[in-house]
């Protein structure tokens, strides 16, 4: 029982009374208050004090974090006398030492800066005698100002709440926090945005995806404290939901009238759903100034179609997710209004059997997901118009009688494309004049193939895949998923991908020659 702060154990009683005695079990309970220990009949000898660092410990935690660029190594002699200072303040606390470490991973190796910084710390503990909160404090302060704006969104999230960075990114993005410069990469520049979080510490690391990036998070508790006192002092976010720019729709949400509001994002826990009246569903689209809607993992008692049909009237939109939603059919046809739109994400819809054309007018998309949506049988055609796209998931040609769709032809002209998913299912989807579209795409990093559920497999790439020998992919992380007659020569693969750094292979068991005991290929992983 983690974190228990409660002095009314009543629940627990209930709980004690129904567990078997003296069979040898145990259960943890970890709180920060002795009286709630001893309420929950904890008796003196089972409890436990941890104890904090020692000073070899603290210095060693900060090293491996302060210096972890150089391998948790001080090459710079004079910041080490100084980095011990700081580390004493800290007071043998793991959670202090881990946060100020993190501020100094990010500041420049010169002893004036690490004697402001020790100077900085030292005022913080004089207004507030925790070295915790008083390091938190100070990583926040000297964060530049456009991750100040990140880090204040943490605050949404109810306690031990499971985040995926890409709605954290996708929202970034959505809302303007993230600057862009030179033409970079939006969904770049936001994944760079959350390492300057988790490599402070602000952010502890919960799962990664196949090709080895993070793909969620969670937030240590008294980092939750510190964010909500922020954001609660800039109007940023509210417990209460009152007057504020941001709203966490959780199953109990009333949206009320507020025009404020910039962004509305389903802040649910895993495995859990928002069960949304129609009522709350329609105000959903009063507030004009959205710029962020994220609807996902939410049951409404009506069709979201309907629900949403003005949402043509949110002119700023620029990041809409409906994933995981029901029920959803259709999109509101007012959706063609939103020439903003940057993000779409309808993954795990289901029922979800078409895109609308309107698809392919949005100039400024960047994101198009439509993953694991069994029932859409294509995107629509034209989408080789969506020059900015930079991530195309579950992407699903279209058979050579549905001329309404789009071909794998047309992927050819989204020339900044980083991250591509192919669902293959029938033969017919891929002609003999397009089986080297991809070559073009010269920033693609992670590529996905799957032909779950297909009729007539995928045995070999065609010749003109490679279109020829000295064709050199950037692709880091490949994934190849139910090709079961795939019997392509790895040796190949390795020639033509030298950046490969992550393969996953799942039901392709025509693989023999795939190389298991080669782990150490270009300091990668292979699964």
């Amino acid at each position: 029982m983690d974190d228990v702060w409660s002095l009314d154990v009543t629940w627990w009683l209930r709980i004690y009374e129904g567990l078997p005695k003296g069979n040898g079990s145990s259960i943890i309970i970890t709180t920060r208050i002795e009286e709630v220990a001893q309420k929950m009949r904890v008796k003196e000898e089972r409890s436990h004090w941890p104890k904090c660092l020692n000073k070899d410990d603290s210095w060693l935690l900060f090293r491996n974090v302060a210096f972890a660029a150089s391998g948790g190594t001080c090459v710079h002699s004079e910041l080490e006398h100084v980095g011990k200072e700081i580390v004493e303040k800290c007071k043998g606390l793991p959670l202090a030492i881990k946060a100020v470490g993190g501020i100094m991973l990010c500041k420049p190796s010169r002893y004036h800066e690490w004697r402001r910084i020790s100077n900085h710390f030292r005022d913080e503990l004089t207004e507030n005698d925790n070295s915790v909160m008083a390091s938190l404090q100070l990583s926040y302060d000297e964060l530049p100002s456009y991750l100040k704006s990140c880090f204040l969104c943490l605050s949404l999230y109810p306690e031990d709440c499971i985040i995926t960075k890409d709605q954290l990114v996708h929202w970034w993005i959505g809302e303007g926090f993230i600057p862009l410069r030179n033409g970079r990469s939006a969904v770049e520049a936001g994944e760079d945005c959350f390492s300057g979080l988790t490599n402070r510490c602000l952010l502890e690391v919960v799962g990664k995806t196949y090709h080895g990036t993070i793909s969620s998070c969670k937030v240590h508790d008294m980092v939750r404290d510190v964010v909500i006192t922020m954001a609660v002092d800039d109007a940023f976010f509210r417990p209460d939901g009152t007057n504020c720019r941001h709203l966490g729709i959780t199953a109990g949400t009333v949206q009320k009238a507020n025009h404020k509001l910039r962004a509305l994002l389903s802040t649910t826990k895993t495995a859990e759903v928002n069960k949304i009246s129609s009522n709350t569903g329609k105000k959903f689209c009063e507030s004009q100034y959205l710029r962020v809607m994220d609807l996902s993992r939410s049951i409404f008692d009506t069709p979201l179609s309907s629900l949403l049909n003005q949402i043509g009237f949110l002119q700023h939109l620029t990041y809409l997710s409906v994933s995981n939603t029901h029920p959803l059919v259709q999109l509101p046809h007012s959706l063609k209004k939103l020439s903003n739109l940057q993000i779409l994400d309808v993954s795990y819809c289901q029922n979800l059997k078409i895109l609308p054309s309107c698809i392919v007018t949005f100039k400024k998309l960047r994101v198009l997901d439509v993953s694991h949506c069994g029932s859409l049988n294509y995107l629509p055609k034209g989408l080789g118009r969506l020059s900015n796209l930079e991530v195309l998931l579950g992407f699903k040609p279209a058979k050579s009688s549905q001329l309404e769709g789009c071909r794998i032809v047309e992927l050819r002209n989204l020339i900044r494309l980083r991250k591509l998913g192919l669902q293959l299912t029938c033969c017919d989807e891929i002609g003999d004049t397009e089986v080297n579209v991809l070559v073009n795409l010269q920033e693609l990093q992670h590529l996905s193939i799957s032909c779950f559920d297909s009729h007539g497999n995928l045995a070999k790439m065609h010749e003109r895949f490679w279109e020829n020998d000295n064709v050199v992919w950037k692709i880091e992380g490949l994934m190849l998923e139910s090709l079961s007659d795939f019997e392509e020569e790895w040796v190949k693969i390795q020639q033509a991908m030298p950046s490969l750094r992550v393969v996953t292979v799942s039901w392709c068991p025509e693989l023999v020659s795939f190389p298991i005991e080669d782990v150490g290929f270009r300091g990668g992983v292979w699964k």
